[in-house]
């Protein structure tokens, strides 16, 4: 310390303790901004920039508590317009979209009678035809029915629903949608990004009020009392979510219905641009529904038109390798492909996200020999085995639908396990014959195991984010990244969309 006082010319302050008015009074009048000259210099240089850094924040800090002319972010951006400042909101493809935006957004009062009214096609109608779709692959109520005589029955039965869904009209605000869809490149990602952000700000009047409730009633000590309540709660927060996948769900179950009726119909052709539309979606970054959580469902025609659209738009650059990640919910999932990729899949508590999503990711003309593809599909899903509806009808048979899917698709799979529900994947393993990882799929006992810390360092919300957190979610990058060299990837449709169908 005597030593950094010489340098800095301070000795006379060695033998009392310096304070924050002396430091500050010391390089009232020289603080700059410039380079040391020698390295006698730096002491005293660092010093300086404290300095001017702590007398910055004291008058940021004077100017905001006393400053009684509070303005808006919005009265903000006028006021930059008035001082010639350029405002990227007022580009003309922003405030198109905005307006398309605004314009369906502006109708919503009622959520959930909304999407009854605007989206009929994904309602009960939907969920009967899943339904009909399992038990045409599982056939456990054919009773003494010959095979075939049962086989016919679900076909007719699916056929009337598809025929139910083709007589009810396009919603005037699915055709405002689509047209807002069907508009340039930029100006249809402003208009998505301006949906998201106001279906957010609608979300957030009902949700959190049902999300406190749900959580309340699944304290572990009383689920069994209130499984019915629990059941309740959780199809009013279905039934009050609303985001962009429930409009382009809508616009899948409307090609569906028009393809499956006629091919040749007019209302076939009008519909018949909206694969191309989400194949453009995917490559543009944006995430795609993969399992509809509401229905249990995966829509096959919709899906397979979709990929056929982006096979053609990236051929003969159609490699893919599949990543995804399961988990228990509230495990980070989404939060850690989000970290380990820049993707941006919703982050939120409670079961709000269902089924999968799938995001595609292009790799570098520099990279694709290394790893051996053009493009990474990441898919996120929903928790699994969660704690709070563990006990509720058909939890665990809808788990096990969802992982047998997404694990049969992917090329590496990424298990995500907290230490508190460690005992889940013992519970899974221990079915019928398998006992560990390498009895379901390729494992590498020595080092295929990852230690994540917490996400936070701290309690939040004004905790840090750790570092740690970060540095380990990289290490696993890189180890999935050595791990794809070893695979052999697939085309977009043929590998994707055959294995969809056999699972």
């Amino acid at each position: 310390m005597k030593k950094l006082l010489q340098n800095l010319s301070l000795t006379k302050y060695y033998d009392k303790k310096i304070t924050l008015s002396d430091v500050l009074q010391i390089g009232k009048d020289s603080i700059k901004d410039e380079d040391a000259q020698t390295l006698s210099d730096l002491p005293w240089l660092i010093l300086k920039r404290i300095m001017m850094l702590k007398t910055t924040a004291r008058s940021v800090k004077y100017a905001i508590q006393k400053n009684i002319h509070r303005v808006s972010i919005v009265r903000m951006a006028e006021t930059a317009r008035e001082l010639g400042i350029i405002v990227d909101e007022d580009a003309e493809e922003c405030q198109k979209a905005k307006a398309r935006a605004d314009e369906i957004t502006s109708k919503i009062t009622d959520t959930q009678q909304f999407k009854k009214k605007e989206m009929p096609l994904q309602g009960e109608i939907l969920k009967m035809l899943a339904k009909l779709q399992k038990e045409e692959c599982r056939m456990k109520k054919v009773g003494d029915q010959s095979i075939e005589t049962y086989k016919d029955h679900i076909q007719t039965e699916k056929l009337k629903l598809r025929k139910q869904q083709h007589k009810k009209d396009m919603s005037a605000t699915m055709n405002s949608f689509i047209q807002a869809m069907s508009c340039p490149r930029v100006e249809r990602a402003y208009f998505l990004k301006w949906m998201r952000m106001n279906l957010e700000n609608l979300s957030r009047k009902v949700i959190p009020n049902l999300r406190k409730q749900y959580k309340e009633k699944c304290s572990v000590n009383v689920v069994l009392e209130h499984k019915q309540d629990i059941a309740d709660l959780d199809r009013k927060i279905s039934n009050s979510s609303l985001g962009s996948e429930h409009f382009i769900r809508e616009m899948g179950q409307l090609y569906e219905a028009a393809v499956s009726h006629s091919k040749h119909e007019k209302s076939q052709n009008q519909l018949e641009h909206l694969p191309q539309l989400c194949a453009e979606l995917l490559l543009d970054g944006f995430p795609l529904e993969l399992i509809d959580g509401d229905a249990s469902s995966i829509p096959v025609e919709w899906l397979t038109s979709v990929f056929s659209e982006l096979n053609t738009l990236v051929k003969p650059n159609n490699k893919i390798v599949v990543v995804t990640v399961l988990g228990v919910q509230s495990s980070g999932k989404s939060t850690m492909l989000n970290t380990m990729f820049g993707v941006q899949f919703a982050v939120s508590n409670g079961r709000c996200t269902r089924g999968a999503f799938i995001q595609l990711i292009k790799v570098t003309d520099d990279f694709k020999p290394e790893l051996n593809c053009d493009y990474l599909l990441i898919i996120d899903t929903e928790g699994l085995k969660s704690l709070e509806l563990a006990t509720l009808d058909n939890s665990h048979e809808h788990d096990n639908e969802l992982a047998t899917l997404v694990v049969g698709l992917s090329d590496v799979t990424i298990i995500n396990i907290t230490m508190e529900n460690s005992t889940e994947m013992k519970d899974i393993l221990n079915k019928l014959e398998l006992q560990k990882f390498t009895d379901v799929m390729e494992y590498d006992t020595e080092n295929g195991d990852h230690y994540i810390p917490g996400l936070w360092h701290g309690n939040p919300p004004m905790a840090q984010v750790s570092t740690g957190y970060s540095e380990s979610v990289y290490a696993l990058k890189r180890h999935i990244i050595e791990t794809f060299k070893c695979y052999k990837s697939g085309s977009i449709l043929q590998g994707l969309l055959e294995d969809c169908r056999k699972n």
